[in-house]
């Protein structure tokens, strides 16, 4: 969803369609599901960011024991998530 909403917005290069963006992105990774336990993680941890987009990545990283690669600075501020960057 983030992929997607960043590419309609103008804030990714790209060529092709969004769809064919997100196969590319997908080849190769594992896609965490969105699972029961992610609304409690968000709701434990008050010092995940507001933004619900990060929050869902934020918790979800933590959920899966997993670090995020990323340059946003608010994620990386959270000391709950770990981050590489």
């Amino acid at each position: 969803m983030e992929v997607a909403w960043i590419a309609t917005h103008g804030r990714l290069d790209f060529v092709g369609t969004v769809d064919a963006l997100l196969e590319r992105f997908s080849l190769g990774i594992s896609i965490c599901p969105i699972t029961p336990k992610l609304p409690s993680w968000q709701i434990s941890s008050p010092k995940l960011p507001n933004d619900p987009s990060d929050r869902l990545i934020g918790a979800t990283a933590m959920a899966e024991g997993i670090a995020l690669v990323t340059k946003d600075r608010t994620i990386r501020d959270c000391k709950q998530i770990k981050t590489i960057w």
